[in-house]
């Protein structure tokens, strides 16, 4: 039995080779979707209902089916996994003991499950406005469209804190890309 060159010798990976077969599984991403606070709200969110767009900046990309939202509550296009990611930016004069964020997740359209939780805090470093920021992100198995679905929450110890939001850029904003095939 002869060893093909590759078996018999090591491959440099400069070189080119010719490639005449089909690779399959391997699709790319098909998906890809953010939205956005459109302004700001303060106090607690259970879902964050409000001031939701589509990010529509120019330059900004999407690819496949939008995501569709229903008072806060998130329908995928497909099945598939997906990576599901929330990023927040909070303001506050003051002080907050815990920024709790949740991402909730249901697979038969009623009982939701806690699949993520991200705390931060904010502590007043001067005489003014503090900021602060913080992301989470889940992996979520999409079988069915019409029963899985996610929401996003957030429980303050200080009511007052402010999310922040605008309409021609990303600051509190929530990203959905498919992975592959369930």
């Amino acid at each position: 039995m002869a060893l093909s060159k590759i078996q018999a010798e090591s491959m440099n990976l400069a070189d080119t080779y010719a490639f005449s077969g089909t690779v399959s599984g391997v699709g790319g991403i098909t998906h890809f979707d953010q939205w956005r606070l459109n302004a700001n709200f303060t106090g607690n969110a259970n879902p964050i209902s409000s001031n939701l767009e589509r990010v529509d900046t120019t330059g900004q990309a999407t690819i496949g089916s939008a995501m569709t939202v229903s008072s806060g509550v998130f329908s995928f296009p497909v099945t598939g996994k997906w990576l599901v990611k929330a990023n927040y930016l909070h303001y506050l004069d003051g002080d907050s003991s815990y920024l709790s964020h949740y991402i909730q997740v249901t697979h038969d359209n009623s009982n939701y499950v806690l699949f993520n939780e991200m705390i931060s805090f904010i502590t007043r470093s001067a005489s003014t406005t503090t900021y602060t920021s913080s992301n989470q992100d889940v992996l979520v198995d999409v079988t069915d469209t019409s029963l899985v679905k996610v929401y996003f929450q957030l429980a303050l110890a200080n009511t007052s804190v402010g999310t922040i939001g605008t309409t021609d850029k990303n600051q509190t904003y929530f990203t959905f890309i498919r992975l592959g095939d369930t």
